[in-house]
């Protein structure tokens, strides 16, 4: 019988709303030590996530970002200040305009395996949704679904040696 992943569920999740900004989310970055939040409509709905990936690449030159584009700044000399400036204005943008989309889910019934495999390709965090109401119930990371392994491994552990 396969195990869902429901034990790895990290419910209390810092969540933003589209209308926020750049400014606002890079403040709990810091305050959370966190990397990705996700975001949530005004009914719960998870919409995507935002991550600090998604700015970091809008601080860069677009000839370096484009498809193609150029795969060595070294010889850009100075740019600190420019990409300093473009995180000034980066400051007031709406969220909205960053939301990775495409961000993986599972639902609590996945199994331990699936979530793995999830994980493994998408990396973390996968969000965790109700698979009808798409209403937003926690997240997963490769830490918290190794946490819930160990745990099965102890119990196994514990019963062999009883």
């Amino acid at each position: 019988m396969l195990s869902s992943c429901e034990k790895a569920i990290v419910k209390d999740v810092v969540t933003v709303t589209p209308d926020q900004t750049v400014e606002e989310i890079l403040k709990i970055f810091k305050e959370k030590n966190i990397r990705n939040i996700p975001v949530l409509d005004n009914e719960g709905k998870f919409l995507g996530l935002v991550g600090l990936q998604q700015i970091l690449v809008n601080l860069l030159p677009k000839s370096a970002v484009m498809e193609d584009g150029l795969d060595n700044l070294n010889f850009v000399v100075g740019a600190t200040p420019g990409m300093a400036k473009r995180l000034r204005k980066l400051h007031e943008v709406s969220i909205a305009e960053l939301i990775k989309t495409d961000a993986a889910t599972v639902t609590p019934e996945t199994s331990t395996i699936e979530a793995l495999l999830v994980l493994a390709k998408r990396g973390s965090p996968v969000a965790i949704i109700d698979e009808d109401t798409k209403e937003f119930k926690g997240v997963i990371t490769r830490q918290t679904l190794l946490d819930n392994l160990y745990d099965v491994l102890e119990e196994i552990e514990d019963e062999e040696a009883a």
